[in-house]
Protein backbone atom coordinates (compact mmCIF):
# COMPACT_ATOMS: atom_id res chain seq x y z
CA UNK A 1 0.00 0.00 0.00
CA UNK A 2 1.60 3.11 -0.49
CA UNK A 3 1.22 6.52 1.51
CA UNK A 4 1.79 9.22 -0.40
CA UNK A 5 1.65 12.86 0.57
CA UNK A 6 -0.20 15.05 -0.87
CA UNK A 7 2.39 17.30 -1.80
CA UNK A 8 3.63 14.93 -4.25
CA UNK A 9 0.40 15.36 -6.42
CA UNK A 10 1.07 19.23 -7.18
CA UNK A 11 1.69 20.27 -10.05
CA UNK A 12 5.66 21.82 -11.33
CA UNK A 13 4.13 25.15 -11.02
CA UNK A 14 2.07 24.26 -7.89
CA UNK A 15 4.96 23.25 -6.55
CA UNK A 16 6.97 26.24 -7.49
CA UNK A 17 4.39 28.60 -6.20
CA UNK A 18 4.84 26.94 -2.24
CA UNK A 19 8.21 26.47 -2.05
CA UNK A 20 8.63 30.28 -3.59
CA UNK A 21 6.88 31.23 0.47
CA UNK A 22 9.90 30.92 2.19
CA UNK A 23 9.19 33.92 4.63
CA UNK A 24 8.66 33.28 8.15
CA UNK A 25 4.55 33.81 8.97
CA UNK A 26 3.29 36.49 10.35
CA UNK A 27 0.80 36.65 13.34
CA UNK A 28 -2.11 37.40 11.33
CA UNK A 29 -1.55 34.71 8.59
CA UNK A 30 -1.56 32.36 11.56
CA UNK A 31 -4.79 33.60 12.86
CA UNK A 32 -6.25 33.46 9.60
CA UNK A 33 -5.24 29.35 9.12
CA UNK A 34 -6.49 28.78 12.49
CA UNK A 35 -9.98 29.84 12.01
CA UNK A 36 -10.36 27.81 9.15
CA UNK A 37 -9.76 25.17 11.08
CA UNK A 38 -12.23 26.02 12.93
CA UNK A 39 -14.70 26.42 10.27
CA UNK A 40 -17.25 23.97 8.56
CA UNK A 41 -15.49 22.73 5.66
CA UNK A 42 -16.17 19.67 2.93
CA UNK A 43 -13.52 17.52 3.71
CA UNK A 44 -13.32 14.06 2.61
CA UNK A 45 -13.11 11.63 5.75
CA UNK A 46 -11.09 8.96 5.22
CA UNK A 47 -12.17 5.08 6.07
CA UNK A 48 -11.27 4.36 9.39
CA UNK A 49 -8.00 2.39 9.01
CA UNK A 50 -6.61 5.88 8.04
CA UNK A 51 -7.77 7.47 11.52
CA UNK A 52 -4.20 6.80 13.14
CA UNK A 53 -2.72 8.53 10.25
CA UNK A 54 -4.58 11.41 10.47
CA UNK A 55 -4.57 11.55 14.15
CA UNK A 56 -0.78 11.55 13.31
CA UNK A 57 -1.14 14.64 10.51
CA UNK A 58 -2.73 16.49 12.67
CA UNK A 59 -0.58 16.46 15.55
CA UNK A 60 2.68 17.09 13.51
CA UNK A 61 0.65 19.97 11.78
CA UNK A 62 -0.23 21.33 15.34
CA UNK A 63 3.19 21.61 16.82
CA UNK A 64 4.44 22.79 13.02
CA UNK A 65 2.12 25.87 13.49
CA UNK A 66 2.68 26.38 17.20
CA UNK A 67 6.57 26.69 16.07
CA UNK A 68 5.69 29.02 13.48
CA UNK A 69 3.86 31.43 15.74
CA UNK A 70 6.08 31.49 18.45
CA UNK A 71 8.64 32.54 15.89
CA UNK A 72 6.49 34.88 14.80
CA UNK A 73 6.05 36.34 17.93
CA UNK A 74 9.70 36.51 18.68
CA UNK A 75 10.26 38.31 15.07
CA UNK A 76 7.41 40.63 16.26
CA UNK A 77 9.33 41.67 19.72
CA UNK A 78 12.16 42.73 17.63
CA UNK A 79 10.44 44.59 15.48
CA UNK A 80 9.35 46.68 18.14
CA UNK A 81 12.50 46.71 20.24
CA UNK A 82 14.77 47.29 16.83
CA UNK A 83 12.23 48.51 14.25
CA UNK A 84 12.35 47.94 10.34
CA UNK A 85 12.20 44.36 8.91
CA UNK A 86 13.53 42.27 11.32
CA UNK A 87 14.69 38.84 10.76
CA UNK A 88 16.60 37.33 13.23
CA UNK A 89 17.75 33.78 13.33
CA UNK A 90 17.58 31.37 15.78
CA UNK A 91 21.63 31.68 16.21
CA UNK A 92 21.13 35.21 16.98
CA UNK A 93 18.94 35.57 20.03
CA UNK A 94 19.49 33.40 23.18
CA UNK A 95 16.64 32.76 25.19
CA UNK A 96 16.80 33.00 28.85
CA UNK A 97 13.43 32.15 30.68
CA UNK A 98 14.25 33.69 34.02
CA UNK A 99 11.67 34.78 36.22
CA UNK A 100 11.16 37.17 39.65
CA UNK A 101 8.25 38.16 41.24
CA UNK A 102 7.53 40.64 43.66
CA UNK A 103 4.31 42.57 45.16
CA UNK A 104 2.28 40.95 42.46
CA UNK A 105 4.11 41.58 39.49
CA UNK A 106 5.98 39.32 37.48
CA UNK A 107 9.03 39.88 35.51
CA UNK A 108 9.83 37.49 32.94
CA UNK A 109 13.17 37.96 30.91
CA UNK A 110 12.63 36.36 27.37
CA UNK A 111 15.35 36.92 25.61
CA UNK A 112 18.73 38.17 24.91
CA UNK A 113 20.55 39.57 22.08
CA UNK A 114 24.75 41.06 21.98
CA UNK A 115 25.61 43.04 19.26
CA UNK A 116 29.16 43.63 19.63
CA UNK A 117 29.14 46.14 22.62
CA UNK A 118 25.49 46.62 22.71
CA UNK A 119 23.47 43.85 25.09
CA UNK A 120 19.09 43.98 24.60
CA UNK A 121 16.59 42.00 26.38
CA UNK A 122 13.29 41.32 26.04
CA UNK A 123 10.98 41.77 28.86
CA UNK A 124 7.70 41.21 30.07
CA UNK A 125 6.38 42.83 33.34
CA UNK A 126 3.07 41.15 34.06
CA UNK A 127 0.20 41.78 37.02
CA UNK A 128 -0.30 38.64 38.19
CA UNK A 129 -3.16 40.24 41.34
CA UNK A 130 -4.72 43.06 39.88
CA UNK A 131 -4.73 45.73 37.16
CA UNK A 132 -2.18 48.09 37.89
CA UNK A 133 -0.30 48.96 35.05
CA UNK A 134 -0.82 50.97 31.79
CA UNK A 135 0.01 51.70 28.60
CA UNK A 136 2.29 54.99 29.92
CA UNK A 137 4.57 52.83 31.44
CA UNK A 138 8.00 54.35 32.57
CA UNK A 139 10.56 51.90 34.07
CA UNK A 140 13.93 52.24 35.51
CA UNK A 141 16.93 49.08 35.65
CA UNK A 142 20.00 48.38 34.96
CA UNK A 143 22.35 45.23 33.84
CA UNK A 144 25.63 44.23 35.60
CA UNK A 145 27.95 42.25 34.62
CA UNK A 146 29.83 38.92 36.91
CA UNK A 147 33.10 37.90 35.80
CA UNK A 148 32.46 33.95 35.53
CA UNK A 149 36.53 33.53 35.83
CA UNK A 150 37.68 35.49 39.28
CA UNK A 151 40.82 37.99 38.95
CA UNK A 152 39.98 38.55 35.48
CA UNK A 153 38.94 41.94 34.61
CA UNK A 154 34.77 41.86 34.72
CA UNK A 155 33.87 44.82 32.42
CA UNK A 156 30.43 46.11 33.79
CA UNK A 157 27.71 46.49 31.22
CA UNK A 158 24.88 48.90 32.59
CA UNK A 159 22.45 51.61 31.94
CA UNK A 160 18.84 52.96 32.78
CA UNK A 161 17.73 51.98 28.94
CA UNK A 162 14.68 50.53 29.74
CA UNK A 163 11.79 51.44 27.69
CA UNK A 164 8.10 50.08 26.83
CA UNK A 165 7.47 48.34 23.64
CA UNK A 166 4.03 47.72 24.12
CA UNK A 167 0.97 47.16 26.81
CA UNK A 168 -1.26 44.19 26.52
CA UNK A 169 -4.46 44.90 28.57
CA UNK A 170 -6.02 41.61 28.03
CA UNK A 171 -2.80 40.08 29.55
CA UNK A 172 -2.22 42.79 31.96
CA UNK A 173 1.13 42.78 30.52
CA UNK A 174 4.07 45.53 29.52
CA UNK A 175 6.91 44.38 27.21
CA UNK A 176 9.81 46.09 27.89
CA UNK A 177 13.07 46.93 26.06
CA UNK A 178 16.29 47.14 27.95
CA UNK A 179 19.75 48.55 26.28
CA UNK A 180 22.87 48.55 28.13
CA UNK A 181 26.32 48.82 26.78
CA UNK A 182 30.03 47.33 27.75
CA UNK A 183 32.16 44.38 26.66
CA UNK A 184 30.29 41.42 27.64
CA UNK A 185 32.06 38.62 26.57
CA UNK A 186 31.78 35.40 28.40
CA UNK A 187 30.30 36.73 30.99
CA UNK A 188 27.36 36.57 33.16
CA UNK A 189 24.66 38.91 34.09
CA UNK A 190 22.27 40.29 36.41
CA UNK A 191 19.38 42.62 34.92
CA UNK A 192 17.79 44.57 37.72
CA UNK A 193 14.42 46.42 37.34
CA UNK A 194 14.23 48.89 40.63
CA UNK A 195 10.69 50.19 39.70
CA UNK A 196 8.59 51.63 37.55
CA UNK A 197 5.51 54.47 36.98
CA UNK A 198 2.53 54.31 35.85
CA UNK A 199 -0.38 56.98 35.64
CA UNK A 200 1.41 59.95 33.90
CA UNK A 201 -0.14 63.22 34.26
CA UNK A 202 0.56 65.85 32.11
CA UNK A 203 1.46 69.17 33.62
CA UNK A 204 0.86 73.08 31.69
CA UNK A 205 -0.73 75.33 33.39
CA UNK A 206 -0.79 79.12 33.91
CA UNK A 207 -1.88 80.36 38.01
CA UNK A 208 -2.72 84.01 37.67
CA UNK A 209 -4.54 83.13 41.51
CA UNK A 210 -0.43 82.74 42.42
CA UNK A 211 0.65 87.06 43.32
CA UNK A 212 4.07 86.72 43.30
CA UNK A 213 4.34 90.42 43.91
CA UNK A 214 2.33 90.69 46.91
CA UNK A 215 4.45 87.47 47.98
CA UNK A 216 7.91 88.59 47.36
CA UNK A 217 6.73 92.56 49.57
CA UNK A 218 5.22 89.81 52.47
CA UNK A 219 8.32 87.91 52.68
CA UNK A 220 11.39 89.14 54.24
CA UNK A 221 14.39 88.24 52.78
CA UNK A 222 16.33 85.46 53.69
CA UNK A 223 19.39 83.92 52.56
CA UNK A 224 21.80 81.41 53.82
CA UNK A 225 25.87 80.72 52.74
CA UNK A 226 26.09 78.59 49.96
CA UNK A 227 28.48 76.17 49.00
CA UNK A 228 29.27 72.78 47.76
CA UNK A 229 30.67 71.09 50.89
CA UNK A 230 27.29 71.91 53.03
CA UNK A 231 26.63 68.39 53.95
CA UNK A 232 23.09 69.27 54.52
CA UNK A 233 22.15 70.12 50.97
CA UNK A 234 22.74 66.96 49.83
CA UNK A 235 23.58 66.73 45.72
CA UNK A 236 23.32 69.53 43.90
CA UNK A 237 23.29 70.43 40.50
CA UNK A 238 23.00 73.47 38.37
CA UNK A 239 20.83 74.63 35.36
CA UNK A 240 21.88 77.63 33.05
CA UNK A 241 24.17 79.08 30.54
CA UNK A 242 27.56 80.78 31.93
CA UNK A 243 26.68 80.22 35.96
CA UNK A 244 29.21 78.32 37.35
CA UNK A 245 28.75 76.81 40.86
CA UNK A 246 31.19 79.11 42.39
CA UNK A 247 29.22 82.10 41.41
CA UNK A 248 26.63 81.30 43.66
CA UNK A 249 27.47 82.69 47.08
CA UNK A 250 23.91 82.44 48.48
CA UNK A 251 20.65 80.51 48.11
CA UNK A 252 17.56 81.41 49.90
CA UNK A 253 16.66 79.88 53.28
CA UNK A 254 14.72 76.16 53.37
CA UNK A 255 11.17 76.46 53.97
CA UNK A 256 10.32 80.12 55.04
CA UNK A 257 6.64 80.28 53.20
CA UNK A 258 4.65 77.34 52.40
CA UNK A 259 2.24 78.24 49.27
CA UNK A 260 0.75 74.82 47.28
CA UNK A 261 1.69 75.01 43.59
CA UNK A 262 -1.43 74.80 40.76
CA UNK A 263 -1.21 71.58 38.70
CA UNK A 264 1.28 70.32 41.39
CA UNK A 265 -0.89 70.15 44.53
CA UNK A 266 2.47 67.95 46.06
CA UNK A 267 5.11 70.92 45.14
CA UNK A 268 5.05 74.04 46.93
CA UNK A 269 6.80 77.33 46.79
CA UNK A 270 8.72 77.59 49.89
CA UNK A 271 10.67 80.70 49.47
CA UNK A 272 10.95 83.97 47.66
CA UNK A 273 13.09 87.22 47.69
CA UNK A 274 14.03 90.09 45.33
CA UNK A 275 17.66 90.93 45.92
CA UNK A 276 19.99 93.14 43.36
CA UNK A 277 18.14 92.75 40.54
CA UNK A 278 17.18 88.98 40.94
CA UNK A 279 13.80 87.33 41.56
CA UNK A 280 14.41 83.94 43.39
CA UNK A 281 12.03 81.41 43.85
CA UNK A 282 12.37 78.45 45.49
CA UNK A 283 10.06 75.22 45.30
CA UNK A 284 9.81 72.24 47.17
CA UNK A 285 9.36 68.66 45.34
CA UNK A 286 6.47 66.15 46.73
CA UNK A 287 6.72 63.98 44.05
CA UNK A 288 8.52 60.90 44.12
CA UNK A 289 9.86 58.82 41.01
CA UNK A 290 12.60 58.91 38.60
CA UNK A 291 10.62 60.36 35.75
CA UNK A 292 9.09 63.55 37.44
CA UNK A 293 9.60 66.80 35.53
CA UNK A 294 8.45 69.69 37.46
CA UNK A 295 9.40 73.22 36.65
CA UNK A 296 8.29 77.01 37.59
CA UNK A 297 8.34 79.81 34.94
CA UNK A 298 7.07 83.51 34.24
CA UNK A 299 5.05 83.97 31.77
CA UNK A 300 4.40 86.95 30.16
CA UNK A 301 0.85 88.27 30.37
CA UNK A 302 0.28 90.28 27.09
CA UNK A 303 2.96 88.62 24.95
CA UNK A 304 2.96 85.30 26.43
CA UNK A 305 6.07 84.70 26.32
CA UNK A 306 8.10 82.83 29.10
CA UNK A 307 11.01 84.61 30.95
CA UNK A 308 14.05 82.75 30.63
CA UNK A 309 15.76 81.93 33.88
CA UNK A 310 19.30 82.93 34.50
CA UNK A 311 19.55 79.72 36.45
CA UNK A 312 18.24 76.61 38.62
CA UNK A 313 20.11 74.99 41.16
CA UNK A 314 18.51 72.17 42.73
CA UNK A 315 20.12 70.73 45.96
CA UNK A 316 18.31 68.26 48.17
CA UNK A 317 19.22 64.57 48.41
CA UNK A 318 19.57 62.62 44.65
CA UNK A 319 16.66 60.34 44.56
CA UNK A 320 16.63 59.40 41.01
CA UNK A 321 20.61 57.93 41.57
CA UNK A 322 18.70 56.33 44.51
CA UNK A 323 15.92 53.99 44.50
CA UNK A 324 15.41 53.37 47.83
CA UNK A 325 14.14 56.73 48.59
CA UNK A 326 11.64 56.33 46.13
CA UNK A 327 9.28 55.77 48.52
CA UNK A 328 10.31 57.95 51.18
CA UNK A 329 8.95 61.96 51.14
CA UNK A 330 11.02 64.27 48.67
CA UNK A 331 13.87 65.81 50.37
CA UNK A 332 15.16 68.41 47.91
CA UNK A 333 14.50 72.00 46.45
CA UNK A 334 14.80 73.89 42.79
CA UNK A 335 15.95 77.57 42.98
CA UNK A 336 15.22 79.36 40.36
CA UNK A 337 16.79 83.26 39.29
CA UNK A 338 15.46 85.28 37.67
CA UNK A 339 16.64 88.59 36.14
CA UNK A 340 14.60 92.23 36.88
CA UNK A 341 15.18 95.48 36.39
CA UNK A 342 12.91 96.11 39.10
CA UNK A 343 10.53 94.80 41.11
CA UNK A 344 7.53 96.66 40.17
CA UNK A 345 8.10 94.64 36.22
CA UNK A 346 7.10 91.40 38.11
CA UNK A 347 3.53 92.54 38.25
CA UNK A 348 3.46 92.17 34.14
CA UNK A 349 4.42 88.34 34.69
CA UNK A 350 1.91 85.16 35.59
CA UNK A 351 3.27 81.63 37.56
CA UNK A 352 3.61 78.94 34.89
CA UNK A 353 3.80 75.05 35.59
CA UNK A 354 5.03 72.85 33.46
CA UNK A 355 6.04 69.05 33.55
CA UNK A 356 4.75 65.39 33.86
CA UNK A 357 4.59 63.15 37.32
CA UNK A 358 2.97 60.02 37.80
CA UNK A 359 0.18 58.81 40.02
CA UNK A 360 1.13 55.74 40.92
CA UNK A 361 5.12 54.37 41.43
CA UNK A 362 6.17 50.87 42.06
CA UNK A 363 9.60 50.49 43.69
CA UNK A 364 11.29 46.98 44.56
CA UNK A 365 14.02 44.33 43.47
CA UNK A 366 13.07 42.07 40.34
CA UNK A 367 16.03 40.34 39.87
CA UNK A 368 17.25 37.71 37.27
CA UNK A 369 20.61 36.40 36.37
CA UNK A 370 21.76 34.98 33.12
CA UNK A 371 24.38 34.43 30.54
CA UNK A 372 25.48 36.02 28.50
CA UNK A 373 24.58 35.42 24.68
CA UNK A 374 26.96 34.47 21.96
CA UNK A 375 27.39 37.92 19.12
CA UNK A 376 24.93 38.22 16.50
CA UNK A 377 26.17 37.20 12.81
CA UNK A 378 28.29 39.67 11.69
CA UNK A 379 29.96 40.65 7.83
CA UNK A 380 33.20 42.91 8.02
CA UNK A 381 33.32 44.60 4.44
CA UNK A 382 36.83 45.10 2.57
CA UNK A 383 37.27 48.54 3.04
CA UNK A 384 39.70 50.13 0.10
CA UNK A 385 38.95 53.74 -0.25
CA UNK A 386 38.74 56.74 2.95
CA UNK A 387 35.69 58.90 3.65
CA UNK A 388 36.27 62.06 2.63
CA UNK A 389 35.19 64.63 5.78
CA UNK A 390 35.78 68.11 6.51
CA UNK A 391 37.93 68.26 3.32
CA UNK A 392 40.25 65.82 4.26
CA UNK A 393 40.66 61.87 3.63
CA UNK A 394 39.76 59.98 7.02
CA UNK A 395 40.91 56.01 6.86
CA UNK A 396 38.20 53.82 7.50
CA UNK A 397 39.49 51.01 9.83
CA UNK A 398 36.57 48.93 9.99
CA UNK A 399 33.21 48.20 8.84
CA UNK A 400 31.09 45.28 10.07
CA UNK A 401 27.31 44.31 9.58
CA UNK A 402 25.44 42.37 11.78
CA UNK A 403 21.26 41.89 11.16
CA UNK A 404 20.73 45.30 13.46
CA UNK A 405 23.56 47.25 13.37
CA UNK A 406 26.48 48.92 11.24
CA UNK A 407 29.63 49.80 13.16
CA UNK A 408 32.08 52.10 11.39
CA UNK A 409 35.44 52.58 12.99
CA UNK A 410 37.17 55.52 11.22
CA UNK A 411 41.15 56.40 11.77
CA UNK A 412 40.46 59.86 13.65
CA UNK A 413 37.75 62.11 15.45
CA UNK A 414 35.40 63.64 13.52
CA UNK A 415 32.11 65.39 14.36
CA UNK A 416 30.44 65.77 11.67
CA UNK A 417 27.54 63.46 9.94
CA UNK A 418 28.19 61.25 6.67
CA UNK A 419 25.64 59.12 4.52
CA UNK A 420 25.24 55.82 5.58
CA UNK A 421 22.94 52.89 4.08
CA UNK A 422 22.15 49.90 3.19
CA UNK A 423 21.26 48.45 -0.41
CA UNK A 424 19.37 45.37 -0.96
CA UNK A 425 19.54 43.21 -3.97
CA UNK A 426 16.45 44.44 -5.28
CA UNK A 427 17.78 48.26 -5.19
CA UNK A 428 16.02 49.56 -2.19
CA UNK A 429 18.05 52.10 -0.05
CA UNK A 430 17.73 52.01 3.91
CA UNK A 431 19.17 55.46 4.77
CA UNK A 432 20.43 55.16 8.37
CA UNK A 433 20.72 57.72 11.81
CA UNK A 434 23.34 57.34 13.84
CA UNK A 435 22.70 55.98 17.41
CA UNK A 436 25.60 56.25 19.25
CA UNK A 437 29.67 57.27 18.68
CA UNK A 438 32.78 57.29 20.97
CA UNK A 439 36.13 57.58 21.19
CA UNK A 440 39.40 55.43 21.35
CA UNK A 441 42.54 56.21 23.74
CA UNK A 442 44.55 55.71 20.59
CA UNK A 443 42.57 58.50 18.25
CA UNK A 444 39.61 56.33 16.96
CA UNK A 445 36.53 56.57 16.39
CA UNK A 446 33.09 54.15 16.78
CA UNK A 447 30.22 55.11 15.22
CA UNK A 448 27.41 52.64 15.25
CA UNK A 449 24.12 52.73 13.49
CA UNK A 450 21.19 50.58 14.83
CA UNK A 451 18.53 49.47 12.62
CA UNK A 452 17.18 45.91 11.54
CA UNK A 453 18.07 44.65 8.14
CA UNK A 454 17.06 41.83 5.71
CA UNK A 455 20.46 40.34 6.44
CA UNK A 456 20.62 38.02 3.59
CA UNK A 457 19.34 40.54 0.95
CA UNK A 458 22.04 42.74 1.87
CA UNK A 459 23.92 43.56 -1.39
CA UNK A 460 26.22 46.75 -0.26
CA UNK A 461 26.73 49.22 2.28
CA UNK A 462 27.33 52.96 1.17
CA UNK A 463 29.66 55.18 3.54
CA UNK A 464 30.02 59.09 1.77
CA UNK A 465 28.82 58.37 -1.54
CA UNK A 466 31.38 55.47 -1.64
CA UNK A 467 29.72 52.00 -2.44
CA UNK A 468 31.26 48.72 -0.53
CA UNK A 469 30.06 44.79 -1.28
CA UNK A 470 28.36 43.06 1.01
CA UNK A 471 30.41 39.91 0.68
CA UNK A 472 29.05 35.99 0.35
CA UNK A 473 30.07 33.05 1.06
Amino acid sequence: MSHRHPLEDLADYQLDEVMAYDTPMTDINMISMYNRFLQERKIYKPRKRLKLLTAILVAVLAVALVSIASAGLIQNLFYNLFGGTVQLEQRDYSEIGESATDQGFQMDVLYAVRDGWNLYLLVNLTDIEQERLSDDLSAIGFVEGISINPGENSASMSGFGVYLLEYDESRRTATLGVHATGNFENEEAVFTLSGFSCGKVLVDYDAPEIDLYSMVNNTQPDFIPFSLDRVDLGGVALSGSGVMFNDIESILALDVINVTIPGFENDSVTNIAYKDGLLHVQISHGYAGHDVFEIIELRHKETGEILPPLYRLRYGINRIDDPELWNTPPNFHTETVYELENLESLKDYILHTEGRYYENEYVGRWQVRFTAPPETTSVDLHVTQPLNANGKNIDIKRVTVTPISVTIVLGETIFDDFDVAVIYENGERIVLTPNGMFGYENGEQEWNFRNAFLFQQISSVEIGGMMFAFPRD
